[in-house]
């Protein structure tokens, strides 16, 4: 039977529940230099080129006349890949203490909402999604959410996300009873169809 073909969706999926055992890895390890933004680049790279995605990473986009980088953008072109769904951008942070990275995310947030499908070769592969990969301390996420995204805060309480995105949890927990997780935020275009609101 044949399997599924792969969207921007379950790639994000698949890299967040890679992220969170990644980190559990590195903190089995004792390996808490590893906990960064850029820590997480290379699993994350790792885990999309072996599912046959096409990776630009650092890619520069034109936005409000300034030139600004995008973590990641991935790319689908062969037949494993949903055709009209397989563009992602994705934006990365990690939320070291409960009041950290807010500032960060809110403006990656804002810059993907302006990257339009022709910034990406010219929209040779179709519409582009926006994602936002948060990863931390459970306890410092759910402070993060409570404090600048509230409408984040179902997702810690595994009810139905709709539109918004997912959450990911280790299942090691360590001496401090505090799981790693991994919030996958959905950002929408930004709105210019008045006639089709996104539902958050």
């Amino acid at each position: 039977m044949a399997q599924p073909k792969e969207n921007t969706k379950k790639l994000m999926c698949r890299l967040a529940g890679s992220l969170v055992s990644w980190l559990t890895f590195q903190q089995s390890a004792l390996r808490s230099r590893m906990y960064s933004e850029h820590g997480m680049y290379s699993p994350i790279f790792e885990v999309a080129s072996a599912r046959r995605w096409k990776i630009r990473p650092q890619f520069p986009v034109k936005i409000d006349g300034t030139t600004k980088y995008i973590d990641f953008v991935f790319y689908g072109i062969t037949k494993k890949h949903v055709k009209n769904d397989r563009v992602a951008a994705l934006e990365i942070s990690y939320i070291r203490k409960r009041n950290s990275e807010s500032e960060k995310i809110s403006n990656d947030e804002s810059k993907l909402r302006k990257v339009r499908v022709n910034d990406f070769l010219n929209g040779k592969y179709g519409a582009i999604k926006r994602y936002v990969m948060i990863a931390g301390k459970e306890s410092h996420l759910r402070h993060y959410c409570k404090s600048h995204f509230k409408r984040a805060l179902p997702l810690f309480k595994d009810k139905p996300p709709g539109n918004l995105g997912w959450m990911f949890r280790s299942p090691i927990k360590f001496s401090d009873e505090n799981l790693w997780c991994v919030l996958v935020l959905v950002v929408p275009e930004k709105e210019s169809h008045p006639k089709k609101p996104t539902a958050i």
